[in-house]
């Protein structure tokens, strides 16, 4: 079906589309979801459409749900700090992006205290990482590439006990190939 079909309707309202701007006409308008069902809809406007069927104009009023969907990005000691939770909506759905380096011991149960409705934990440095990589570092030695690339991202070398962990877990990668 094309939008060449729907000419002879005075107005079509269409499915439920995530987002509501997936098509955008005069006369021809998804719905878009009432609620946020995805981290990548967290910075959409919900809501429903009020058609005038005299004038055939229509209106979008905003839908506010009682626990919003949230992306933040920030260090674990800022996410706890009394300051920042007085920003925040502790009740609404996160997923959180965290900035340390550091290994932070039961970090999920630790926000989860304050952030009861986290749905994502993430690091900063792992996207970082992953988009470093290029093809022109191929040839590098395994562990000679890990050490850069942590250089790179961590601005300092690893430690002797890193170096130690990660010539052991390539070693048992390399038994295991």
């Amino acid at each position: 079906m094309a939008v060449d079909d729907l000419a002879p309707f005075d107005y079509v309202a269409l499915g439920h589309l995530h987002n509501r701007h997936a098509l955008n006409m005069d006369r021809i308008q998804y719905a878009g979801s009432l609620l946020k069902y995805s981290v990548s809809e967290a910075n959409q406007d919900k809501g429903v459409y009020i058609v005038d069927t005299e004038t055939m104009t229509r209106e979008f009023i905003p839908v506010v749900p009682e626990h919003d969907v949230k992306t933040v990005t920030a260090s674990f000691e800022t996410l706890l700090s009394s300051d920042y939770r007085q920003t925040m909506n502790t009740d609404d759905y996160l997923a959180v992006t965290l900035t340390d380096v550091q290994v932070i011991p039961n970090v999920m149960q630790k926000l989860r205290e304050v952030y009861p409705r986290i749905i994502g934990l993430g690091r900063k440095q792992q996207v970082a990482i992953a988009s470093q990589l290029t093809v022109t570092k191929r040839h590098l030695a395994p562990m000679t590439l890990l050490a850069e690339l942590f250089e790179e991202q961590m601005d300092q070398p690893l430690s002797a006990q890193q170096q130690k962990w990660a010539e052991r877990a390539l070693r048992a990668a390399k038994e295991a190939d």
